[in-house]
């Protein structure tokens, strides 16, 4: 064959390659995100076979942080992505790892196997929220006692200062509205990524509020610990006044928590439980808080 044919075939072949290579690779990492969607191992496993990246992210997510999203528990699947090399540590935009997705989740089961499988417990999100943190905000007392048992740091603060234990009794788990803005902005996320978004599970809560608590103190939460504004686990548990958690308080007292600190405005706890005196239950906090040496 002449030369300058040769280099002309040669040319064509690069050229179909890069014009129609990556597009056919885009094509197959959208059937495996589709198929791993639709819990469809055998086509996941094909895919696999013919090379698609494992750890390939869709709009920042991998297919392992998508399965829980998606709903998908399947062992299975999980197992067949992790034996791939599906990095079980990696994060999203947002930090999130499929185990503190899964431990905000009430997922208990599921962190058991992420753990089992490598996950880092002590990893933490942009927020700086840890998955002892999230499990905590939600009252996920079998996920907390998991993750206490394998070693979590229960003392560990997020960017503004909460600990388990100050999530635990804020009011987390009933809203957002708790917690500070400043944790917000600090989050930069695809907004296309719905594993960045909240919680698509179902809530799995299995205790009352009291139980997480014991837990995280029972494992030496510091019953003192304050946040970035000066306040306590006990100012959180007041100002929590939907629900005026008196357990919650009790136990906090029982355990040392300090009736005389202030926080950055200059407010104690018991100044707290008096402004809040038009709520019901907010009278008998302040007696307890009394009789536990508080003067206003």
């Amino acid at each position: 064959m002449h030369r300058s044919m040769v280099a002309m075939t040669v040319t064509g072949v690069l050229v179909i390659f890069t014009v129609f290579g990556p597009a056919i690779h885009a094509d197959e990492k959208d059937d495996f995100f589709e198929a791993v969607q639709k819990r469809d191992l055998k086509r996941v496993q094909d895919l696999l076979n013919k090379g698609v990246d494992v750890n390939a992210k869709r709009n920042g997510c991998t297919a392992l942080m998508l399965i829980h999203w998606y709903g998908v528990r399947n062992s299975e699947l999980m197992k067949l992505l992790l034996e791939r090399g599906a990095d079980i540590n990696a994060k999203s935009k947002r930090g999130r790892t499929v185990l503190t997705y899964a431990a905000g989740s009430c997922a208990t089961d599921i962190v058991k196997y992420f753990l089992d499988n490598g996950a880092d417990i002590n990893v933490r999100e942009i927020t700086g929220d840890t998955a002892l943190i999230l499990a905590s905000c939600e009252l996920c007392c079998d996920t907390v006692k998991v993750l206490l048992d394998r070693g979590a740091d229960v003392n560990a603060k997020n960017a503004v200062g909460f600990t388990a234990l100050i999530s635990a009794v804020s009011g987390c788990a009933f809203g957002s509205w708790a917690r500070p803005a400043q944790l917000e902005t600090k989050i930069s996320v695809d907004k296309k990524c719905p594993f960045d978004g909240d919680t698509n599970a179902p809530s799995l809560r299995s205790s009352p509020p009291g139980g997480a608590v014991k837990l995280l103190l029972d494992a030496g939460a510091d019953v003192n610990a304050r946040d970035d504004y000066g306040r306590t686990a006990l100012m959180w548990a007041i100002d929590s006044h939907h629900s005026f958690r008196e357990e919650d308080v009790r136990l906090l007292l029982e355990r040392g928590a300090d009736v005389h600190v202030k926080d950055k405005q200059g407010k104690t706890a018991l100044m707290r439980a008096v402004a809040l005196a038009k709520f019901a239950g907010a009278n008998k906090i302040a007696e307890l808080l009394k009789a536990h040496g508080a003067k206003e």
